[in-house]
């Protein structure tokens, strides 16, 4: 028969061992940065992407971070079916934590979601109110969603609604097609009075970035075409049908065909980290 001592020392060993398998089945990737000598282009091409993305199957998801000496640039391409409308109905936010962790340090939250406007006529369609009117309120809410960005942090309960055009430095550009989102995201490294939304970091660092989609909001039987509620993680909005297709979005964002995510769409929550080192310019 085994001693107590001889117990309490295998079973030691065992939370050792069940730690270390936790800590190797962590889903943070470690990324290097490229160094970019030429800045990124933010538009719908990804040319400047093509060798130095990773790819994250159980997500449907494809990301890459560049910097230069003033920028970090960032980004994303969705592949499972529905996720980009999702994302552009619930919102996404890219975190940032300049000490190399996952700590949410400061958090751009682009689109900020369909249902993120806070204004009151924005609740359920009343018994009086015709699909011509409900259809303006959606044209509304995604108007704001693209043409804002939050930038949270680096306090606590800190966030500022910031137009995309006075983003003194901080770009973004979308485009959704039926099957794929393209998301880039440029961010200033370092803070100034000219680059007030930046990431506080340098060339040469090691930072932490996660992307995390938004959870969906409780919603009211017949809200947005009368589909049903959604639940997701952390910190944002649902999908919900339409039926609309095509044409152009508010906000200068390019629009695919097909309907809004919804009863017919599984919902598909993220939350990626990566511990990255930024690139430094050779000497």
């Amino acid at each position: 028969m085994r001693s107590p001592r001889a117990l309490t020392i295998g079973k030691a060993r065992f939370l050792v061992l069940l730690l270390a398998l936790i800590n190797g089945c962590t889903s943070t990737q470690q990324l290097v940065s490229r160094w970019s000598e030429n800045p990124v282009r933010m538009d719908g091409n990804l040319g400047d992407w093509t060798d130095s993305t990773v790819f994250v199957e159980k997500d449907g998801i494809r990301y890459g971070v560049a910097n230069d000496g003033e920028f970090l640039y960032l980004c994303l391409l969705s592949s499972k079916s529905d996720l980009g409308r999702q994302i552009l109905f619930r919102g996404m936010t890219i975190w940032f934590d300049p000490n190399g962790g996952e700590k949410k340090t400061i958090g751009i939250r682009f689109p900020i979601g369909g249902m993120a406007m806070g204004r009151p006529e924005m609740g359920p369609r009343q018994p009086n109110q015709g699909p011509e009117q409900s259809g303006t309120r959606l044209e509304e809410m995604e108007r704001g969603s693209l043409n804002e960005f939050e930038y949270l942090g680096p306090g606590d309960n800190e966030r500022q609604r910031v137009s995309r055009l006075q983003g003194r430095g901080l770009e973004i550009h979308v485009t959704l097609v039926p099957e794929r989102l393209l998301y880039k995201l440029k961010i200033p490294l370092q803070y100034s009075s000219q680059h007030p939304y930046s990431v506080e970091t340098h060339a040469g660092a090691k930072i932490g970035i996660g992307i995390e989609s938004n959870a969906a909001p409780r919603m009211a039987q017949g809200e947005m075409g009368g589909e049903g509620r959604g639940e997701g993680s952390a910190g944002g909005r649902p999908g919900a049908g339409s039926g609309r297709s095509g044409g152009r979005m508010p906000g200068g964002m390019d629009r695919g065909g097909g309907q809004r995510p919804g009863a017919s769409a599984a919902i598909v929550n993220f939350n990626i980290w990566s511990r990255v080192q930024l690139a430094e310019k050779a000497r």
